[in-house]
């Protein structure tokens, strides 16, 4: 059974770059589709909800994704709700608005060097690793 505060994203990189990458502080390797794209998926629990199933699974959020190539580290981190915390005043009130909101989510960092690891995660299933199984 599966709520509204589970996700799953879908890794893939077509043509030159690295095989593998760093998921929440964890190697992860790139799978091959066969047709020159590679991929992985990842699942994690967005938010806790209350009330809500598996109440004492926590919430992996920021998703962070990191990978080096070329002698450039890159860090992208996705966050579900506001970084800052709180809620939104309300929905959006229009386009901007609603791109503002996606923006303010999604941190990008590059700068020279390489990205470290402490391990490797397991696949849960083949093609993806599930962040709700620490």
């Amino acid at each position: 059974m599966v709520d509204a505060s589970s996700e799953r994203w879908e890794l893939s990189l077509a043509g030159a770059g690295p095989g593998k990458l760093v998921v929440d502080g964890r190697w992860v390797t790139l799978r091959d589709l066969g047709d020159g794209t590679r991929a992985i998926g990842v699942r994690r629990r967005a938010f806790a909800p209350a009330p809500g199933l598996h109440p004492g699974l926590a919430a992996q959020d920021p998703l962070v994704i990191e990978w080096a190539w070329g002698g450039r580290r890159q860090r992208l981190a996705l966050s579900a709700w506001r970084p800052s915390g709180g809620p939104y005043p309300g929905l959006p009130v229009d386009a901007t608005d609603a791109l503002a909101r996606r923006n303010e989510r999604i941190a990008i960092e590059v700068r020279d060097g390489d990205v470290d690891a402490r391990g490797h995660w397991t696949e849960a299933r083949p093609f993806t690793v599930d962040l709700r199984r620490r």
